[in-house]
């Protein structure tokens, strides 16, 4: 079927359901795609928020022929000029609802084309009401890439993880337990915080103990329930602060322990069994801190934000630490080339379950930098003279409720007896509304 075949009539249709029939020349279509860059100190290329697209714009030039053009160019005119929205049925594009956009130019050339009316008109595309709702938020790009980690790091796992033998899975029983004791003596505090995610974190614990046996043999189901398990205090309701530095203090333990640092252990050289115990100690840990990374970016889309700083600050800390993890994994892999560990076993990391967990975190830290332009600047006064937090918070938020004077003693980080008053030279930060 030739292009000419698909080509139609050509019509707009007024808010008053009048319908114009034109011919045409050349048409054309522009289309904005609505796209904002995040760059980041210290990180290389940038994040780029797709915000889908905006109004489609066609270009029209309208024609109108015979003995009454002047007539019917002139209706069609009026029918442009009317309020409301309109549907234009183009000759290639299809039908939309549109709205005639900006100069509306009519032109008769008596004396060249004298049996002619010709409209040069824009449509626009519209989507018919004021407060249209989006498919997709920033925080919804998050949870949904948390999803899509989730698969992935299950599969990378079952790849690299050795199970092919009793006493390889005996080894690996032993090295989730390991991990598992580090995962609640960092994370229990933050999860008993809230008593749901309490139960929930003790559910998860209790699941991951009483089968232990049946997921060493499915390292999918295994990746999956540790997940399950780290990201639950995510949500718990306690200060990010909090939360975040518990999983900061496990990454840390982490990769600081003997499964963290592969490249130390170099008594496994001659020893091929050895080898296959350290490359699943390694694996296992470089999963479980891709978890509590991923997670961090859940716990910092589940809080609810005052202040720029503290947005601008927990993305900050994201991408600090997405860069630390990067150069301890490159250390990581980089031991199983070597001749000490590398001549029996190979650890390969197809970067799959990377990329997921990195792209959490750059679409997380995009959503913190976007709130963070809605929320209150950062000002610092100093006291000229003693004050108390009720008349300073009264001056400064025309309020004394406790939810106030809370804000203000958290943000300030007052104790002790500046509670009851605070001295000459005290510097107050303070966030105007």
């Amino acid at each position: 079927m030739p292009w000419q075949d698909r080509v139609r009539s050509a019509s707009y249709t007024a808010p008053s359901g009048t319908t114009y029939s034109f011919e045409f020349e050349d048409v054309s279509r522009t289309t904005e795609k609505r796209t904002t860059a995040f760059h980041f100190i210290g990180v290389n290329d940038a994040y780029i928020q797709d915000n889908g697209y905006g109004a489609r714009k066609y270009g029209m030039t309208c024609y109108f022929t015979g003995d009454n053009h002047d007539v019917r160019a002139t209706e069609f005119e009026a029918g442009l000029l009317e309020e409301g929205t309109g549907s234009l049925t183009h000759p290639l594009y299809g039908t939309f609802d549109v709205v005639p956009f900006g100069t509306v130019n009519r032109r008769n050339s008596l004396t060249k084309s004298a049996n002619q009316s010709i409209v040069t008109v824009t449509f626009w595309t519209t989507t018919g009401v004021v407060y249209p709702s989006a498919e997709k938020s920033p925080k919804n790009e998050v949870t949904a890439e948390l999803e899509r980690y989730k698969t992935i790091q299950g599969e990378a796992y079952k790849d690299k993880v050795n199970v092919s033998t009793t006493s390889r899975s005996a080894q690996l029983r032993g090295t989730v337990n390991d991990r598992m004791a580090d995962i609640n003596s960092t994370l229990r505090k933050p999860a008993e915080a809230t008593e749901r995610v309490s139960r929930e974190f003790s559910a998860w614990q209790s699941t991951i103990n009483r089968s232990i046996n049946t997921l060493v043999g499915n390292p999918v189901l295994l990746a999956t329930q540790l997940f399950n398990l780290i990201q639950s205090p995510a949500r718990a309701v306690t200060g990010i602060g909090n939360r975040l530095t518990s999983y900061v203090d496990y990454l840390r333990g982490t990769s600081l322990s003997i499964a963290g640092t592969p490249w130390l252990q170099t008594s496994a050289a001659e020893q091929p069994r050895r080898q296959t115990t350290v490359a699943n100690d390694w694996v296992t840990a470089d999963m479980t801190a891709m978890h509590a990374l991923v997670a961090m970016a859940l716990a910092a889309v589940e809080t609810e934000y005052k202040t720029r700083p503290e947005a601008l600050s927990v993305a900050e800390i994201l991408l600090g630490e997405l860069e630390l993890m990067a150069a301890w994994r490159d250390q990581g892999y980089a031991a199983f080339t070597t001749t000490e560990l590398g001549e029996q076993i190979q650890v390969l990391d197809d970067g799959l379950a990377w990329s997921s967990a990195s792209n959490t975190i750059y679409l997380c830290a995009g959503f913190l930098v976007s709130i963070a332009f809605t929320l209150a600047a950062e000002r610092t006064m100093v006291l000229d003279r003693p004050r108390t937090i009720v008349d300073l918070s009264a001056e400064l938020y025309g309020s004394v409720s406790n939810e106030r004077l809370d804000f203000l003693i958290a943000s300030n980080d007052l104790s002790g007896t500046e509670i009851l008053e605070l001295p000459r030279g005290r510097e107050i930060v303070w966030y105007p509304a």
